[in-house]
C-alpha cells in the first residue's frame, strides 16, 4: 500500500513540475527573452532536461527518473532566488530534505520506509505553510475592506466591485479557510472534509490571472496525497489495475500534451476530477473510512524550522518577501509594522536601510517611483540596469536623508562603490516588497 501511494505522489509530483515549467517557458518565449545569450541558453537546457526526466517518469515510470527529475528541479529553483514565488521556497526545502532522504535510506537499504519520510515532510510542510500564511493575514490592511487583498483577488477573479457586506465575509471566509483547512488536515476524523474543503478552494483560486497561483494550488494537492484515506487509494489501485497498459499510456501522452500546451486547463481538469473522485469514494463509503495517523520522522525537525524561521521573517527584520506573505497586506518596514499580534524583534537592520526613487526615465526604475525600496534590491537595479542599459539614463534618489542625482550609469556604480556590498547569502536569500509609506500595501505574491 505505501509504495502504491508513493508511486501517486511521484506521479502527481511530476505532473506538476510539467506545468510548472510549461507555463515558465511559455511566459519566456511571451515576454520576449529569446535572445540566445549564455544565461538564457542555460535556463532553457535545464528547463528542458528537468522536463524530459519527468515527463519519461510519468510515461516509464521509474524511481531513478524521478531523483534525476527531483535533484534537477531542486538546482534549478535554487539558483533562481531569491526572485521566485511563495511555493518554490517551500519546493526548494520539500526538494532539498526528500532527496537526503532517499539517499540516506537508499545507501542505508531501506527503500521501504521512503514514502513515510517524503509523506511527513510533505503533510506537515504544507501545515505549517498554511498556519504562517494565515498568521501573517493578521494585520489592519487585511481587515480594511478597502484595500485587503482578499477583497482586490476577489474582485479580480470576479471583474465586479464587492458591497462592503461581501467584503467582510471575504476577508473572514478567506482567513477563516486557511487556518480550517490545515487543522482539519491534522486529525483522521475531520481529514477527509479538509481535502474536499481544499481542493474546492485551491481549484477556485486557480482562477485568478496570475499563472503562480495555480502552481501554488496544483503543489498543494500533489502534498495533500499523504491525507489521502486509504479507501481512495485502494480505489485508485483497482482503477489502475482494470485500465489496459496500452490505454494507461495513451492517455499519459494526451495528459503531457495537454500539460506542454494548456496547463492551466490540466490542472483544472486533474483538480475537478480528483475531487469528485474523492467525494464519490468518500460519502460511498463513509461508514467504513480507513485513514492512517500522519507519519513524522526526525527530518522534519529542521525542515520545519527553516519553514517556520522564513515565514517569521519580516518581525525578523529580515526579507519581506517569499516568506508565505503572499496577498496578506502584511507591511513591515523600518522598526514598525501592521501586524496585530507580532511586534518587530529585529536581528539585523535590513528593513530600515533603504533607497526612496523619486524620479527616472528608465523602465527598470520608473516602476518604483515613489515607493521606498530596500537598498539590497537597490544593489540589484543598478547591476541589472547597468548591463542591460546601452544608454545613459538619470535617476534621482533618496538614501540617508539626502536626495541624489545620477545622470549616467557611472554615477550609479560609484554608489556601489561608497556603499557596503552584500554577501553571497544576503543575495541568494535576501529580497523585500517595495513600500508605499502613505498608501495601502500593495498585493504582491
Amino acid at each position: 500500500m505505501e509504495l502504491k501511494k508513493l508511486n501517486i505522489f511521484y506521479y502527481l509530483f511530476s505532473l506538476f513540475v510539467l506545468i510548472h515549467f510549461s507555463s515558465d517557458l511559455q511566459s519566456f518565449f511571451t515576454i520576449g527573452k529569446t535572445s540566445l545569450s549564455p544565461p538564457n541558453v542555460f535556463f532553457l537546457i535545464l528547463n528542458g532536461l528537468n522536463l524530459l526526466s519527468l515527463i519519461t517518469y510519468i510515461l516509464y515510470p521509474k524511481s531513478y527518473l524521478f531523483y534525476a527529475g527531483l535533484s534537477l528541479l531542486l538546482v534549478n529553483s535554487f539558483i533562481l532566488l531569491p526572485h521566485v514565488p511563495n511555493h518554490v521556497v517551500l519546493l526548494v526545502l520539500f526538494s532539498f530534505f526528500s532527496l537526503l532522504q532517499i539517499f540516506y535510506l537508499k545507501l542505508t537499504n531501506q527503500s521501504q520506509k521512503i514514502y513515510p519520510a517524503i509523506s511527513a515532510l510533505a503533510s506537515w510542510g504544507l501545515i505549517l505553510a498554511y498556519y504562517i500564511s494565515a498568521f501573517h493575514k493578521l494585520n489592519t490592511g487585511y481587515f480594511d475592506i478597502q484595500n485587503s487583498c482578499a477583497v482586490v483577488f476577489t474582485q479580480e477573479i470576479l471583474s465586479f466591485k464587492l458591497s462592503p457586506f461581501a467584503a467582510g465575509l471575504v476577508i473572514c471566509g478567506s482567513l477563516l479557510l486557511e487556518v480550517l483547512i490545515p487543522s482539519l488536515l491534522i486529525f483522521k476524523r475531520t481529514r477527509d472534509l479538509g481535502l474536499l474543503i481544499g481542493i474546492c478552494f485551491h481549484t477556485l483560486l486557480s482562477f485568478h490571472s496570475d499563472h503562480f497561483i495555480f502552481h501554488f494550488s496544483f503543489l498543494a494537492l500533489v502534498l495533500y496525497v499523504p491525507f489521502f484515506s486509504e479507501n481512495f487509494i485502494d480505489y485508485i489501485k483497482n482503477m489502475y489495475l482494470k485500465i489496459n497498459k496500452k490505454l494507461f499510456f495513451q492517455i499519459n501522452i494526451l495528459i503531457v500534451s495537454i500539460g506542454l500546451f494548456f496547463p492551466f486547463y490540466l490542472f483544472i481538469l486533474l483538480a475537478v476530477v480528483l475531487g469528485m473522485t474523492y467525494a464519490f469514494v468518500y460519502f460511498s463509503q463513509v461508514s467504513n473510512i480507513r485513514r492512517k495517523s500522519l507519519n513524522f520522522s526526525l527530518m522534519v525537525l529542521p525542515y520545519g524550522l527553516l519553514i517556520v524561521l522564513n515565514g517569521m521573517s519580516p518581525y525578523l527584520g529580515l526579507k519581506t518577501q517569499t516568506d508565505f506573505s503572499m496577498f496578506s497586506n502584511l507591511r513591515s518596514f523600518g522598526n514598525e509594522n501592521n501586524h496585530i499580534l507580532m511586534p518587530p524583534m529585529p536581528i539585523a537592520n535590513y528593513q530600515t536601510d533603504v533607497v526612496k526613487i523619486i524620479d527616472s526615465d528608465h523602465s527598470e526604475f520608473r516602476f518604483y517611483i515613489g515607493m521606498w525600496i530596500n537598498r539590497l534590491d537597490f544593489h540589484r537595479l543598478i547591476h541589472r540596469t547597468t548591463k542591460i542599459g546601452s544608454h545613459d539614463f538619470y535617476l534621482v534618489y533618496k538614501y540617508q536623508g539626502t536626495t541624489q542625482h545620477a545622470m549616467n550609469p557611472e554615477e550609479l556604480l560609484t554608489f556601489l562603490a561608497k556603499n557596503s556590498s552584500y554577501n553571497l547569502f544576503e543575495y541568494w536569500f535576501l529580497k523585500f516588497k517595495p513600500i508605499l509609506k502613505d498608501r495601502p500595501s500593495m498585493c504582491l505574491w
